[in-house]
């Protein structure tokens, strides 16, 4: 009686195959990492509409969009409540809000005394997230999307209004047409002209 041999795989072919395997992966790992990046980006458009959807929705409820800062009497703004907090209840952070409204008592205590704990919590609204935490996770108010900080032209022509009514109106009327302007040249030349007249 004849005995076969049973022929197995020779190092040669096991590499070929190890080889093979390691081609795909490489050619499906980034194909794998676009379509994550493609999911975070989504979700990044998607916090972006939802910060906009939030800012009209005080609008419709306050008749004005909310200021850069709010803070107490003989603090700076650096010390404050930015736009983010008083856009909590309308992303759905009600609860957080009132929790920084009672402690800050109204507002009326600085933002850097009241308790870390809220100045900690990341409101994924407010969150990209492809970014990482900078500089890292315990940093406080970790917050990827900042708002504009403008040289509180309103609430000066909002005080201007009460001792110089015609003056405000038509620093009002400037500052529509400035809206109109898309050359930046001209924007900074008005915007300075503006801000000479106050």
């Amino acid at each position: 009686m004849r005995r076969t041999k049973q022929r197995g795989f020779t190092l040669v072919e096991l590499l070929v195959v190890i080889a093979i395997i390691g081609i795909l992966v490489a050619l499906l790992l980034p194909a794998i990492q676009a379509a994550r990046e493609a999911a975070r980006r989504s979700q990044c458009t998607n916090n972006l509409k939802q910060v906009a959807v939030a800012l009209h929705n005080y609008h419709d409820t306050h008749r004005t969009f909310p200021r850069f800062a709010y803070y107490p009497s003989g603090q700076s703004h650096w010390q404050g409540y930015s736009v983010h907090v008083r856009l909590l209840p309308f992303i759905e952070r009600a609860e957080l809000y009132d929790e920084i409204r009672i402690a800050s008592q109204e507002f009326g205590i600085s933002g850097h005394t009241i308790n870390s704990v809220h100045q900690r919590e990341r409101v994924g609204a407010y969150v990209c997230p492809s970014d990482q935490a900078f500089p890292d996770a315990n940093w406080p108010s970790n917050c990827n999307y900042p708002v504009s900080a403008t040289d509180e032209v309103q609430s000066q022509l909002e005080s201007l209004k009460s001792s110089d009514a015609a003056k405000a109106d038509a620093l009002l009327a400037e500052l529509k047409e400035l809206t109109g302007l898309t050359d930046p040249a001209a924007i900074r030349a008005k915007a300075k002209a503006m801000a000479d007249k106050l």
